[in-house]
C-alpha cells in the first residue's frame, strides 16, 4: 500500500520555485518580513489549495498548481528566499519516500460549500440506514436461548413434552398426555410472538384445552429457529421452512385437522402457511396481528426507507389473499407495538369467513389470557363450525 505524507501547500509551492528563482537565501522569520503587497500573494497561494498530499511515485514532480507557481515567481526578491528555505527544508521528504510525488487536489465536492452543507447530511442519513437495515433482524427478533437440559427441566414444571422432528431435535412442545383421556378432535399450532421462547406460551394450552364443550383441541407451541434451545438461522425464509416441515409432520401423525394460532409476530407464520398450503389449513386465529411488518417499521422509523430495506418483508395481506377458511382475530385496543389500525386493516382486507374480538383497554402484550376470559370459547366455537381447509 503506497504511503500517504501531508505537508502544507506553501512547501509544494516552494519546491517548484526551486525551478523558478533558483537555490540561494536565507531563512523567513515570519510574516513581518513580506512586504504588502506580497502579503496578500502569501494569503493567495495559501486560499488556492489549503493542503497537499505527496505519494511515492518513483519519479519527479508531474504536476503543480501553475497558478501558485506564476504568483510564487512574482514575489520580490527578498520574499523569494522564504520559499526556497522552506523548499529547501523539505529535501529530506524526498530523499526519504525516495521519491517525488504527484499533487492530488481535494474532490471538486470539496470546493462547494452549498454541496457540502448538503453532503454531509446525506452521508449521516445513509450511514444511519446502514446502522438500521445491518441489524434490522435484531431490532424485529428477540430471543431467548436456552441450554435444552433446562427447556426440559421448564417442561416437566409445565406439564409439557417435547415434540420432536424425525432426527429426534426438539422443534415444539405439547401438554403431556392423560391417561385414559380420548385425543381431541382438533389439533392447533401455535406459532409464539417475537420474544422469549414457546415455553412462555403455555398459556395457549391451559385455555383452549380446558373448552367448556369438552376435550376439543389438542395444543402444540411450535419453537422458532434460533429460539429457545433450537439451534437455526433467525429469518422468515427460515422460519417459513420449519413451520411447512412441522405442518408436514403434523399431517403425516394421522388425519384430524390442523388450525393455525399466529401470536404478534406468528401472525405472519400463520398466514404465509395459509398461502402456500391453504387447502391443509381448516382456520386460524390471529392474536394481536399486524397487516404488514413494513408499516409497522415505518412507523417506528417514519423517516427511513424501511419497505425498501426490509430483509423479511411479513405481509399479511398479501399472503391472505390465496386462503378462505374461517380467520378470527383479537386486537388489542390501545397497541403500541402494531398498533390497532393495523389489526383493522388485516381484518377488514381479509373476504372469507372472519370474526373480530377487540380487547378496548389492553395494550399489545395485556390481552387477557386467563383461563377465565370468554373469548376461549367463543373462538374455539366459531372456527369449528366454519372449519375450512380439507375435510375427510
Amino acid at each position: 500500500m503506497k504511503k500517504a505524507i501531508v505537508v502544507p501547500l506553501s512547501s509544494v509551492v516552494g519546491l517548484a520555485i526551486l525551478a523558478v528563482i533558483g537555490p540561494s537565501g536565507s531563512a523567513f522569520h515570519g510574516r513581518a518580513a513580506l512586504g504588502g503587497n506580497d502579503t496578500v500573494k502569501w494569503r493567495t497561494l495559501r486560499e488556492l489549495m489549503p493542503r497537499a498530499i505527496f505519494r511515492r511515485q518513483g519519479c519527479g514532480f508531474e504536476r503543480v498548481d501553475c497558478k501558485g507557481c506564476r504568483i510564487a515567481a512574482s514575489l520580490t526578491p527578498s520574499t523569494r528566499a522564504p520559499w526556497r528555505a522552506e523548499a529547501a527544508s523539505l529535501l529530506h521528504l524526498k530523499k526519504r519516500a525516495r521519491a517525488c510525488s504527484v499533487l492530488a487536489a481535494p474532490p471538486s465536492w470539496m470546493k462547494n460549500k452549498k454541496l457540502r452543507l448538503f453532503t454531509i447530511p446525506a452521508a449521516i442519513y445513509l450511514g444511519l440506514c446502514g446502522v438500521v437495515g445491518g441489524f434490522q433482524r435484531s431490532i424485529i427478533y428477540h430471543p431467548i436461548l436456552q441450554a435444552e437440559a433446562q427447556m426440559l427441566t421448564e417442561a416437566r414444571l409445565s406439564q409439557c413434552e417435547p415434540w420432536k422432528d424425525a432426527s429426534g431435535a426438539i422443534i415444539g412442545w405439547r401438554a403431556v398426555k392423560k391417561a385414559g383421556v380420548p385425543s381431541a378432535p382438533n389439533r392447533l399450532l401455535v406459532f409464539h410472538g417475537n420474544a422469549g421462547y414457546a415455553l412462555d406460551r403455555t398459556y395457549y394450552l391451559h385455555g383452549f384445552e380446558r373448552d367448556v364443550k369438552g376435550h376439543q383441541w389438542e395444543v402444540t407451541l411450535f419453537e422458532y429457529p434460533g429460539y429457545g434451545a433450537r439451534p437455526g438461522v433467525i429469518s422468515e425464509k427460515s422460519f417459513v421452512k420449519a413451520g411447512q416441515d412441522a405442518l408436514k409432520q403434523m399431517q403425516a401423525e394421522d388425519q384430524r385437522p390442523v388450525y393455525l394460532l399466529g401470536e404478534s409476530l406468528g401472525s405472519g407464520m400463520a398466514c404465509a402457511l395459509a398461502k402456500e398450503a391453504p387447502g391443509e389449513i381448516a382456520g386460524l386465529y390471529l392474536f394481536t396481528p399486524y397487516a404488514r411488518i413494513g408499516d409497522v417499521g415505518s412507523r417506528q422509523f417514519p423517516y427511513l426507507p424501511i419497505r425498501l430495506m426490509l430483509l423479511d418483508p411479513w405481509d399479511n395481506v398479501a399472503a391472505l389473499n390465496n386462503y378462505h377458511g374461517p380467520v378470527a382475530m383479537m386486537i388489542a385496543g390501545k397497541d403500541e407495538i402494531v398498533t390497532a389500525p393495523q389489526g383493522h386493516l388485516l381484518f377488514e382486507s381479509y373476504q372469507g369467513p372472519k370474526r373480530l374480538w377487540v380487547d378496548e383497554d389492553a395494550e399489545h402484550n395485556s390481552v387477557e389470557t386467563g383461563p377465565n376470559a370468554r373469548w376461549w370459547n367463543e373462538v374455539s366455537q366459531f372456527l369449528i363450525e366454519n372449519r375450512g381447509g380439507a375435510k375427510p
